[in-house]
């Protein structure tokens, strides 16, 4: 199975510029835009959030990368607070963020502008790619174990 890139992503033009980066590079990716306080990631792996239709179940070891907007909707939690779940789950994370890199903490990567993103993709996204799939042959062995 391969797996996925998540983008966590309020504005849509900004969503759009990462899904046709994304893409265009040979991964599959799903788009949420926000997090509601609150839920957040169960203790079984899943995201609870919320694209433009509703509520969404996102099963995080389907995902080896996550994209994360440090300002998300006033209706979610800021992005900088979701990273660290998703990097405990094991997802690699790549937080996007002019004004809230610093709140980053225990991130993989920051990109502190973004539109210093499609850079990051075209130069890093498939280290942070195979760091995630390394993260999910670890997370399959310990279950496995």
């Amino acid at each position: 199975m391969q797996l996925k890139v998540l983008i966590i992503e309020d504005e849509p033009p900004i969503a759009t510029m990462l899904r046709y980066n994304i893409e265009h590079d040979g991964h599959e990716t799903t788009t949420v835009i926000g997090v509601p306080p609150g839920i957040g990631i169960t203790d079984d792996g899943y995201l609870q959030a919320f694209d433009d239709s509703g509520p969404v179940t996102i099963d995080l070891r389907e995902y080896a990368v996550a994209f994360v907007d440090g300002r998300l909707g006033s209706d979610s939690l800021p992005g900088w607070k979701i990273a660290p779940h998703l990097e405990k789950a094991g997802v690699v994370c790549v937080g996007m963020s002019a004004s809230d890199n610093a709140q980053f903490v225990g991130t993989s990567f920051v990109c502190q502008d973004k539109t210093r993103v499609v850079s990051f993709i075209r130069e890093h996204l498939d280290d942070a790619y195979q760091l995630g799939c390394a993260r999910a042959l670890e997370r399959s062995q310990t279950v496995a174990a």
